[in-house]
């Protein structure tokens, strides 16, 4: 996706290969979380929305941080975001001012705070 939109070209034409590309980068979540501390059973939403999206949800058990499936309850925080922006942001394709107005939060924005510097590329 990142050498498609370096060279202009259109994005990929079915959504479950974008999905695909979400569903790895999602899988480093837990690793960006590793440094915040919150009570064990806080669990944090990460909607996706648009054709390669999906709900993700982290939550901390004891001292790490799990993405499960299933009902997140109660989340200490949403953080809500288009499939576009969520792969940019996890591949650092977007400048730090970009976004805040790419993802809504609601609740702790704290705990968003990890999703927004996680990055599932070295660069």
């Amino acid at each position: 996706m990142q050498i498609r939109d370096a060279v202009g070209a259109a994005p990929l034409p079915d959504p479950a290969w974008h999905r695909a590309v979400l569903l790895i980068a999602i899988r480093g979540l837990p690793h960006a979380y590793r440094g915040v501390a919150a009570a064990s059973g806080t669990a944090v939403v990460v909607e996706i929305v648009g054709a390669a999206g999906g709900t993700f949800n982290l939550r901390r058990d004891g001292s790490r941080w799990h993405i499960f499936s299933g009902d997140a309850g109660d989340a200490s925080a949403r953080a809500i975001l288009s499939d576009d922006s969520a792969w940019r942001l996890l591949f650092n394709g977007l400048a730090g001012d970009e976004m805040s107005t790419r993802v809504q939060v609601h609740g702790d924005a704290d705990l968003v705070t990890p999703l927004l510097a996680a990055r599932s590329v070295v660069v």
